[in-house]
């Protein structure tokens, strides 16, 4: 979960704008991930956690993770 009620708002709309979408069920674009690609959900959430926002239920490891569904 991540909880980005304490930012800024505009801290949110450019990282919901700006920043790359969430891959759910299709493989993740590789990097650099920018607005119109697909990125793994641990690059979005070090954004956010990095932004300032709280960052439940997932590691704080590495931001690049590729792991995950592949769509197989």
């Amino acid at each position: 979960m991540i909880d980005s009620r304490r930012l800024d708002f505009a801290a949110v709309v450019r990282l919901a704008l700006h920043g790359p979408m969430i891959a759910v069920g299709i493989p993740p674009d590789p990097p650099p991930h920018g607005a119109f690609s697909y990125a793994p959900l641990g690059v979005i959430a070090a954004a956010y956690r990095a932004a300032g926002a709280e960052v439940f239920n997932l590691p704080d490891g590495p931001a690049e993770d590729h792991g995950g569904d592949r769509g197989v």
